[in-house]
């Protein structure tokens, strides 16, 4: 249970919103509350489920301090970022102040963590979204002050993701947006078609290597002279203010842990913030995550933790451009 006496809580539930690609809406990222939504998009009206009873029954288990669905070893943890007053909380919430849509998998590569094969949405799922943009996307952006946009796929290889950026763009003025891309087609030319280079608060780009070898083998059907010259660009931008924050990902699995202090001087080098993940188990969604056991190096068992655990120890690990969550930082030590 979390300490209520600072009256601080997560904000989460009262201001954030997230859609996975089949519909399904959560109050945070669903590792993070494992797996808990609220409902489903394409069965409940936004407003019914986003002040319907599971929802008000979370706001109510927050506001008691008892943080029951939270996994708090994933979770970054309340910051000054991330709490609100409690004399603020009301378990019904005005419309989310930021926006997390992941609808669309669409992707031009495909990263073996995530997928086996490259993905397109079937037509009558792309009509469908699109269709949705101003009967429910655009509504449920009312109030919000950031729109996230791609968690499951690409943002620049999707038609919707592009329809929607824009038409949010237009509708509000005030938005920004953050995205996460592979990076590969995030250049200036598409950039600039989606009209938002000023309007940006972030970008994070899934690298997962440091060499051309390694990237080539976990994002398949990229290259890593293209990904890199856009990371650049991406980053002469940061430096530029015309965005708050620039990071890349980097999910630690057997085949790649042992680049990670090349990855962490690539980021002292770019002077940019690159974010330590957990493979997560995703069920089927590739043949890692089928042999998940076998990829998971943070388990104890996994035959080569204890040369992770001792890696770990190097001291480039100290920069403060490497981020890291608790389920990776305590393994930190061990050896």
């Amino acid at each position: 249970m979390k300490d209520t006496k600072t009256k601080k809580i997560c904000k989460y539930p009262f201001s954030y919103v997230e859609l996975n690609k089949y519909g399904n809406l959560s109050c945070c990222c669903s590792a993070y509350t494992d797996d808990y939504f609220w409902g489903n998009i394409y069965r409940k009206p936004f407003e019914e489920i986003w002040n319907g009873k599971k929802a008000q029954a979370f706001r109510q288990d927050i506001m008691d301090g008892k943080y029951t669905r939270c996994i708090f070893d994933r979770c970054l943890g309340i910051d000054e970022n991330h709490d609100m007053d409690y004399k603020k909380a009301s378990l019904i919430a005005e419309y989310p102040e930021t926006v997390n849509l992941s609808l669309d998998d669409t992707c031009n590569c495909h990263c073996v963590i995530c997928r086996d094969k490259r993905k397109v949405l079937t037509k009558a799922k792309a009509e469908k979204l699109e269709k949705m943009i101003d009967t429910t996307f655009i509504p449920m952006l009312k109030n919000a002050k950031l729109l996230q946009m791609n968690g499951e796929g690409e943002v620049f290889a999707s038609n919707f993701c592009k329809k929607l950026i824009k038409k949010a763009a237009h509708t509000y003025p005030k938005l920004k947006f953050e995205l996460i891309t592979n990076g590969t087609l995030c250049n200036e030319r598409n950039l600039k078609e989606l009209g938002i280079t000023d309007r940006i608060f972030g970008i994070t780009v899934s690298l997962h290597a440091a060499t051309k070898e390694t990237y080539e083998k976990f994002v398949r059907g990229a290259k890593f002279e293209t990904t890199m010259k856009n990371i650049k660009y991406l980053n002469k931008l940061f430096k530029e203010g015309y965005f708050k924050e620039l990071s890349l990902a980097y999910v630690i699995t057997p085949a790649n842990f042992r680049e990670l202090p090349q990855f962490i001087e690539l980021l002292n080098e770019l002077e940019i913030c690159g974010q330590l993940l957990e493979f997560r188990d995703w069920g089927e969604a590739s043949e890692m995550n089928r042999n998940f056991k076998e990829n998971d190096i943070l388990d104890p068992n996994h035959p080569d933790y204890e040369e992770f655990a001792e890696l770990l120890n190097n001291p480039v690990f100290n920069s403060k451009f490497c981020q890291m969550n608790d389920v990776i930082r305590n393994v930190q030590g061990k050896y």
